[in-house]
């Protein structure tokens, strides 16, 4: 059990019981890791962020924290994270340059081919992701039963103990790619809002947007797509609790997506409970949470092949663009910024 304040660590530790040792090194904890082990990551701090790099063994080069994640993947040690690693498209292309000769291909939504991510590695597995969610498979599955979609509204919503605004904002991105994607959408125009205390109304200036960790409040953002398609996202850190909340239309149906269920509503024939609603004493966070965990341990599937990284990155850096600006912002101009 590990934290930057060694106190903290300890009193952490001591809590956990049993033989756990209290850590306050993430980048040492994960190097020196044995084969087998599972380093499960709250918060990263900087670790992932474009700032992060520190001399490489040799003392000749530097060695960006997602090499560290590499060389455990090697070592056959699994990383898992609450938040996205890396959290920038900068040190995503960097990564991709040292690691693949410059290789950054990802997969994207439904109809994109699997390409590998940085040679199909996988850093660190992000957990949990509202794609992997019972109700948002059993969607996958009747999608093209129901026809392409049109529209698409996404909340997701957690507490600060569920992880960052970056966390929530990348999670109800990968819906929008998932389901929207492959390409990337036209324009976002987003607002961000605080709960900083004494602070009123909407304020326009989020940290700068060159990475995604540490954000605090809510983002709400219109995505216009090719097509004569749009969706909306509102994603948010400061709600009272853990909820998922989608709603997608189709030329024959709209479904809606809660965290423990999922209903259509076929045009003309009424309403259809095809996913039922968990068991009132099931936690969706935690059993998302253990059912990915569980499904990496066993299987050391991450999410090479199935999340577009870039993508995903590119849509919430421009949305966090877009709030400081106040004009609407390009997610592929961002990927083009970051040479992907």
């Amino acid at each position: 059990m590990g934290a930057p304040d060694a106190t903290h660590a300890t009193g952490l530790a001591q809590e956990w019981g049993g033989n756990t040792q209290a850590l306050t090194d993430l980048r040492a904890a994960i190097a020196t890791a044995q084969r087998g082990t599972l380093v499960l990551i709250g918060d990263p701090g900087a670790f992932g962020t474009p700032a992060r790099s520190v001399a490489d063994r040799s003392g000749n080069a530097t060695r960006l924290d997602v090499e560290e994640l590499d060389s455990a993947e090697e070592r056959g040690v699994k990383v898992a994270t609450l938040e996205p690693i890396p959290a920038a498209l900068t040190q995503f292309a960097e990564a991709g340059v040292k690691l693949a000769g410059g290789g950054a291909g990802v997969a994207g939504g439904p109809e994109m081919e699997s390409a590998p991510v940085h040679g199909g590695r996988d850093w660190a597995l992000l957990a949990p992701l509202s794609r992997f969610a019972r109700p948002v498979r059993e969607l996958l599955e009747i999608l093209p039963t129901i026809g392409a979609p049109r529209a698409l509204s996404i909340h997701s919503f957690g507490t600060p103990a569920h992880g960052s605004l970056g966390a929530r904002l990348f999670d109800a991105a990968d819906l929008a790619v998932l389901l929207m994607g492959p390409a990337l959408p036209e324009a976002v125009h987003a607002v961000y809002t605080t709960p900083a205390p004494g602070a009123r109304g909407v304020h326009t200036a989020p940290p700068a947007p060159d990475h995604i960790r540490g954000l605090d409040g809510d983002v709400s953002a219109s995505l216009r797509f090719d097509g004569n398609r749009a969706a909306t996202i509102t994603a948010s850190n400061r709600a009272g609790s853990h909820a998922l909340a989608l709603t997608l239309l189709t030329e024959s149906a709209t479904v809606s997506v809660r965290a423990d269920r999922l209903t259509v509503h076929h045009h003309g024939e009424g309403v259809i409970p095809v996913a039922p609603a968990a068991r009132p004493d099931e936690d969706p966070f935690v059993e998302a949470l253990a059912t990915q965990l569980t499904r990496y341990m066993d299987s050391g599937v991450g999410l090479a092949g199935q999340v577009d990284f870039a993508a995903t990155l590119a849509l919430c850096q421009a949305a966090l663009l877009s709030a400081r600006t106040g004009e609407p912002e390009s997610p592929s101009t961002m990927r083009r910024l970051a040479g992907l």
